[in-house]
């Protein structure tokens, strides 16, 4: 069975305080600590996408939805699970990193992040 997938990761904003950003005028520098990525979104599956093979031959006599939806959560899982390990995480975080560095230099000031 091939199920195609989406998994959203992302770092979460709302939670920072004034003392997750350190501000220095002077050196026109700032530290921002910032939470560990995490999936944002329950993996979602593409039901007219999936494609099913079996040994039983193109269609089964018959349907058994208990099976289908059991492999729809195992499916959701095995989805979530493989972003993970191939980086996903890491991706949302360097994406996050990238977005707050581009923005603040337009104002011209650098920064450093770090993930706690």
């Amino acid at each position: 069975m091939v199920v195609p997938g989406e998994v959203t990761a992302g770092v979460d904003l709302k939670n920072l305080t004034k003392k997750s950003i350190t501000l220095d005028t002077n050196t026109k520098a700032i530290h921002i600590t910032l939470p560990h990525a995490t999936i944002v979104q329950a993996p979602s599956i593409d039901l007219k996408d999936i494609q099913t093979f079996s040994s039983e031959g193109m269609f089964r006599s018959d349907v058994n939805w208990e099976e289908g939806f059991q492999l729809e959560d195992l499916a959701k899982q095995n989805i979530k699970k493989d972003a993970i390990q191939s980086g996903l995480l890491k991706t949302a975080e360097d994406n996050a990193r990238l977005a707050l560095q581009d923005f603040f230099k337009n104002l011209g000031y650098t920064v450093t992040v770090t993930f706690k």
